[in-house]
């Protein structure tokens, strides 16, 4: 719930930031921030229902085009005016956001001369603060958010599209300040939440719990120091898990993956749960509900 609320305020920031940009009407740049801060709750719902991305993508750009044309019509403006705002937060732009962050590093120290004529080396303070403000507003979402799609990255629209909006305004007072009022609000707020994903997951960072079956199915197996094949000291498991490389001897080799014929006689061990396939040359050395060991006991082919 609170990924939602602070995707949607960024939806909303974001919406709020781009109608200024146009210099849409000033009746018009609320409804449209509303509209898509509204759109991409839909899209989110959408996705939480089993939506696929790019069906999630289409439903919620539906639902914001058909808003947007019943409310121009309602205040007699184009819809056009509605749409290019509410719109931009479902567009996917991790990339835009990478360019908009290398456009303020270029900005910084490369300046367009007066009279229009080629590009000139000066420092520029006002992008050069954008691009560590926007450098910094991913670095925090990348060390403490799990990150796997650009939906992820949605909290940060305030910062991608306050940016432009103050290094366009910036020779007016309020809205610069408002702007980087917001940003600098939502980076703390991001700052002193709790972790999300797979960083808010702590069996990922303490150690599972002892499991006493497999411990001792893993005791019967052991490393042989004098063997010259190398599959002696191999297990095949098809288990996994933090507790099994902790207890196998650091000396055996593993095997992961389901059983079959082809796979079968590459390894002295067998450490599975349930054998789903007939085993020939290997005898059974301790079994228990949820692992069974085995050990092979022909000879080893030569290599």
């Amino acid at each position: 719930m609170r990924k939602i609320i602070v995707a949607a305020l960024g939806a909303f920031g974001g919406t709020l930031g781009y109608g200024y940009i146009l210099n849409a009407p000033k009746n018009t740049i609320l409804p449209a921030s509303f509209i898509g801060l509204a759109g991409y709750i839909v899209y989110i719902l959408l996705g939480m229902a089993g939506f696929g991305t790019m069906s999630a993508y289409f439903f919620s750009t539906v639902f914001v085009s058909v808003v947007c044309e019943l409310l121009a019509r309602k205040m007699r403006t184009p819809s056009t005016i509605f749409l290019l705002g509410a719109l931009v937060p479902l567009v996917p732009g991790y990339n835009f956001y990478l360019a908009m962050l290398a456009l303020c590093l270029f900005k910084a120290f490369l300046q367009v001369r007066k009279d229009g004529k080629g590009l000139k080396l000066g420092l520029n303070a006002a992008s050069v603060w954008c691009f560590l403000w926007l450098a910094s507003a991913l670095g925090i979402v990348l060390l403490f958010n799990d990150v796997n799609a650009w939906t992820d990255f949605h909290i940060l629209a305030p910062m991608l599209w306050l940016i432009p909006v103050y290094l366009i305004c910036r020779e007016k007072k309020l809205l610069p300040a408002l702007a980087l009022a917001g940003s600098l609000a939502l980076t703390v707020f991001l700052c002193f939440q709790p972790p999300m994903g797979a960083y808010a997951d702590t069996d990922r960072f303490d150690p599972p719990a002892a499991n006493e079956s497999l411990s001792t199915a893993i005791s019967y197996i052991t490393y042989d120091p004098a063997a010259d094949d190398p599959f002696d000291n191999t297990v095949r498991t098809d288990l996994s898990g933090e507790r099994l490389l902790m207890e196998l001897d650091e000396g055996l080799g593993l095997q992961y993956g389901w059983f079959t014929p082809d796979s079968l006689g590459k390894s002295r061990w067998i450490l599975t749960d349930t054998l789903k396939v007939a085993l020939e040359g290997y005898e059974q050395v301790y079994s228990t509900h949820g692992a069974a060991v085995y050990r092979k006991t022909e000879a080893p082919k030569e290599p």
